[in-house]
C-alpha cells in the first residue's frame, strides 16, 4: 500500500489520521481513517445519471467483518459474514442521515458510500466513518455542501466527554452529534432520564469538537479537492408551467382551508395531468417536484404567518390522544394501544426465561446476550398502500432500535426482574411519528404485564417550519408535515428526564438554538401525553400476567453447581423434562433461575434443596436401589442424590454377591456413614438394621 497523503489532527487529546492511499484507485475517492487502534476505509463510487427517478439514489453501507476483532465467528458451516447485523445497519443509518441533506436537491447520480471496518478498536468506528465519508465526498467531484463532522460523547458522572468504546458501560448515557459551524444535521442519543439542561450542555460541548474537525477537513479539501461537477439549473417546461398555474391557486386555497384530503386528491389529479402531457419521464419528475416544492412553500408560509397548520391545529397543539392497557386475550402477557391522531399502534409484551435472551454474534458488540428486545413492524397497509410482508428493512430496524433505546433505561435490572423481555410494536395505521407512538404503546404494555419499570416513558416528534428566514417549531409532527417540513426531531422521556433523541433534517443544518427550544417544548409535551397514558394505567400492575411463565431464584453454594448439572448435563436436563420447565439457568455465583408454571417451580426448588442439602453423617434414610454392581449397590436417599453401599456394609454376615440379595427398585434402610471431599456418599444398611437381610440369607442357606 502506497500512502499518497497523510493528514493528522487531535480530538480531545486523541490523534486522528486521514490517509489517501492507492488501495481503491477505481473509486471516485477513498480515505483510510485511523484513531487509537481503530481503522475504517471509506470509499465513494459514482454511478449513472438517473433523471427519471423521483428520489436521490444514495446508498450507504457500513461493513463489519469478524477479522476486524481477530475473531472467527458465525456458523460452523459457513465462516463468511451474512447480511449486516442490526448494529451495522444502525451505523449505516447514522452516516446516511448525516450526509443525505447536504446533496443538491435535484442531483440524481447514483452515489455509493461504503465504510469498511478494518480494525474494530476502542475509538467509535461509526464516527471515523462519518468523518471519512465527509472527507471522501468533499475531495471528490460530487457536489456536496460539506464538510460535515460528528462526535460521540458519553456522560461521565456529570461531564460530557469524547466516548471511547472501551470506556462504555452497560446503559451508559451517550450522545452522537453531527453538524457544522452553522448548526446541527443529525442527533442520536440514549440517556438514563437525563435532565434537559444537561442534554443541551452536551450538544453545546459537541460544537467545539465539531468546529476543530471542520477546519481539519477544509485544509485537506484545499490541498487535494477535485473540481466539483457543475449542475445546470432546473428548467421547467412551458407545458408543465402552463398546466400548473391553476393547480397552484387551488392548492393555496385548499391549504388555507385546512383541506388536507382534498390536497391529496389534487396531487393525484396533477400526476394524471403530467401523464397526459407529451413529455419525457425526466420532465414528469420535474413536474412532481414542482408540486411538492410549491406545497412545501405554502405550508411553511401559512404556518409562519397565520400560526396554523395544514390540519387546522395551532403550532403547539397535540392531535387527539387515546390510550389502552390490556383488553386483548389473556394469552398475551401484556398489551398497550396508543392513538395519536391517525397514528395507531399496538404493542404486545412477551416474557420468557433468562435462557431465552437473544445471543449476540456481531462485531464489536459489548455483550454476548440481550435480554430486552423491541421490534417494530410497519406493513404498507398502514398508509393504505398495497404491498407484501418481508424481512425488516432499515427503517423498521432503525425505528425499533430508537423505541428500544427510549425504554432501555427504565427496564428493571436482571437481579430485580430476571425475565427476558420482548416487545413488538405493530403500526396498524400511520400518519407520522409511529416510533414515538410505539414508545407510548410499549410503556403501557410493560405496565400491563406487571414489569416494574422505573417510570413511564412518552415520546413526541417535533417539526420545523421556515419562511423568509423566520422559523416556528411545531409539536406533534404529522406525516404530511414530516414530508413538507424541515425537521423530524423525536424526543422520548419520563417526568424525570430524557431517555432518547433522534434528529433528521431536510435542510443543510438546523441552528443550535432551535434544537434547544425543541427540547424544552418536547419535555413539556411529555407531561401532557403521560397524563393521558395514566388514565389507562398509572403504574405497573402488582403481578405479572397469569399466562406468563413464573420465575423464582434461589442461591446455592457455587461448589454445588455440579450436583445440579450432573455429568454431561444429565441431571439438569432430567429436572427440566420431569417438571416441564420453560428454563433453568445457573450462573457461576450460584444463583439458580427457574422458569415455568408456579407449582412446578416450587417443586423444583424443593428438589434442588434436596440435591444440595448438607447431609449429616449418621443421618437415617429409607433409600431406593438404583443400580446393583459386583462390589455393592447404589441407593437414592432423596431425589437425584444417591450413594454407594459397599457389599461389606450390607450385613454383619458375609454376602458373596450383591445380586443375591438386592434388585433395582428395592427399598432399604440406610445410614449415612461418610462423605468424601468430592461429596460422594458412603452408605450402610447394617448400621441401620443389622438383621435386614436375615430372612433372605436364611432362605439362601436352606437352598
Amino acid at each position: 500500500m502506497n500512502i499518497l497523503h497523510t493528514y493528522t489532527t487531535t480530538l480531545d487529546g486523541i490523534s486522528i489520521e486521514a490517509m489517501v492511499t492507492d488501495l481503491a484507485i477505481k473509486t471516485e475517492s477513498a480515505i483510510l481513517m485511523k484513531a487509537l487502534d481503530s481503522q475504517v476505509f471509506v470509499t465513494v463510487a459514482v454511478g449513472k445519471h438517473s433523471p427519471d427517478k423521483d428520489y436521490f439514489p444514495l446508498r450507504v453501507d457500513f461493513e463489519e467483518k469478524f477479522y476486524s476483532v481477530g475473531a472467527l465467528l458465525g456458523s460452523r458451516y459457513s465462516r463468511r459474514e451474512g447480511k449486516p447485523s442490526d448494529e451495522a445497519t444502525l451505523k449505516a443509518r447514522i452516516i446516511d442521515r448525516t450526509i443525505r441533506p447536504l446533496f443538491p436537491t435535484h442531483y440524481k447520480k447514483e452515489i455509493w458510500v461504503c465504510a469498511t471496518v478494518l480494525v474494530q478498536g476502542s475509538f467509535p468506528t461509526e464516527m471515523l466513518a462519518v468523518l471519512g465519508a465527509s472527507i471522501a465526498l468533499n475531495i471528490s467531484s460530487v457536489p456536496f455542501h460539506g464538510p460535515i463532522s460528528g462526535v460521540r460523547m458519553i456522560l461521565n458522572e456529570s461531564k460530557w466527554c469524547i466516548g471511547k468504546r472501551n470506556t462504555s458501560a452497560q446503559h451508559v448515557s451517550e450522545l452522537t452529534v453531527c453538524g457544522m459551524e452553522e448548526g446541527i444535521t443529525m442527533i442520536e442519543m440514549g440517556g438514563n432520564q437525563i435532565e434537559k439542561t444537561k442534554v443541551k450542555t452536551g450538544i453545546d460541548a459537541s460544537r467545539t469538537h465539531i468546529q476543530s474537525l471542520q477546519q481539519f477537513q477544509r485544509n485537506i479539501i484545499k490541498e487535494i479537492g477535485k473540481t466539483k461537477e457543475a449542475l445546470a439549473d432546473i428548467q421547467i417546461p412551458t407545458a408543465i408551467q402552463d398546466a400548473f398555474t391553476p393547480v397552484q391557486e387551488t392548492m393555496r386555497t385548499l391549504a388555507i382551508s385546512h383541506k388536507k384530503n382534498e390536497i391529496n386528491t389534487l396531487s393525484s389529479t396533477w400526476h394524471q395531468t403530467l401523464i397526459s402531457l407529451n413529455i419525457s419521464d425526466a420532465e414528469k419528475i420535474i413536474g412532481y417536484d414542482l408540486f411538492d416544492n410549491t406545497l412545501k412553500k405554502i405550508i411553511n408560509e401559512m404556518g409562519i404567518i397565520s400560526h396554523t397548520r395544514i390540519d387546522g391545529r395551532k403550532l403547539t397543539d397535540l392531535r387527539s390522544l387515546h390510550a389502552e392497557a390490556g383488553g386483548f386475550s389473556q394469552l398475551l402477557h401484556g398489551t398497550g394501544t396508543f392513538y395519536r391522531g391517525d397514528t395507531h399502534i399496538m404493542t404486545v409484551l412477551t416474557l420468557a426465561s433468562p435462557d431465552k435472551a437473544q445471543l449476540i454474534d456481531a462485531v464489536g458488540f459489548q455483550e454476548s446476550k440481550k435480554r430486552f428486545i423491541h421490534h417494530y413492524n410497519f406493513p404498507q397497509y398502514a398508509t393504505g398502500e398495497v404491498g407484501k410482508i418481508g424481512s425488516p428493512g432499515r427503517r423498521e430496524i432503525g425505528h425499533g432500535a430508537l423505541a428500544e433505546k427510549a425504554l432501555l433505561y427504565v427496564i428493571p435490572k436482571e437481579e430485580i426482574f430476571p425475565y427476558t423481555i420482548r416487545l413488538v410494536s405493530e403500526s396498524f395505521t400511520s400518519d407520522g411519528s409511529t416510533s414515538m407512538a410505539s414508545v407510548c404503546a410499549s410503556t403501557l404494555a410493560l405496565m400491563d404485564g406487571g414489569v416494574p419499570i422505573d417510570a413511564p416513558v412518552a415520546g413526541i416528534a417535533m417539526g420545523l417550519l421556515i419562511h423568509n428566514n423566520t422559523y416556528e417549531i411545531i409539536t406533534d409532527l404529522s406525516g404530511f408535515e414530516d414530508h413538507y417540513g424541515y425537521m423530524d426531531f423525536k424526543v422520548a422521556g419520563t417526568v424525570h428526564g430524557i431517555t432518547a433523541m433522534q434528529l433528521d433534517i431536510k435542510s443543510t443544518h438546523i441552528p443550535i438554538e432551535v434544537i434547544h427550544e425543541a427540547i424544552d417544548r418536547s419535555c413539556e409535551t411529555h407531561i401532557k401525553i403521560l397524563s393521558v397514558m395514566h388514565t389507562a394505567l398509572e403504574k405497573p400492575r402488582p403481578h405479572i400476567s397469569t399466562s406468563a411463565p413464573h420465575i423464582e431464584q434461589m442461591n446455592i453454594n457455587p461448589d454445588d453447581i455440579g450436583l445440579i448439572i450432573g455429568s454431561g448435563g444429565k441431571v439438569i436436563k432430567k429436572i427440566k423434562e420431569d417438571y416441564a420447565l420453560d428454563g433453568i439457568d445457573i450462573v457461576d455465583s450460584g444463583v439458580v433461575t427457574i422458569t415455568g408454571k408456579k407449582e412446578q417451580v416450587s417443586n423444583v426448588i424443593q428438589h434442588i434443596k434436596h440435591l444440595t442439602k448438607q447431609f449429616d453423617i449418621g443421618s437415617s434414610f429409607t433409600g431406593v436401589v438404583t443400580k446393583v454392581v459386583e462390589f455393592g449397590a447404589f441407593v437414592e436417599i432423596v431425589p437425584e442424590v444417591e450413594g454407594l453401599v459397599h457389599v461389606s456394609e450390607f450385613s454383619p454376615e458375609r454376602i458373596l454377591s450383591p445380586f443375591d440379595v438386592l434388585h433395582v427398585g428395592d427399598t432399604v434402610p440406610i445410614i449415612l456413614k461418610n462423605i468424601d471431599h468430592e461429596r460422594r456418599l458412603s452408605l450402610s444398611i447394617k448400621m441401620k438394621d443389622p438383621h435386614f437381610f436375615d430372612p433372605i440369607l436364611k432362605k439362601l442357606k436352606n437352598i
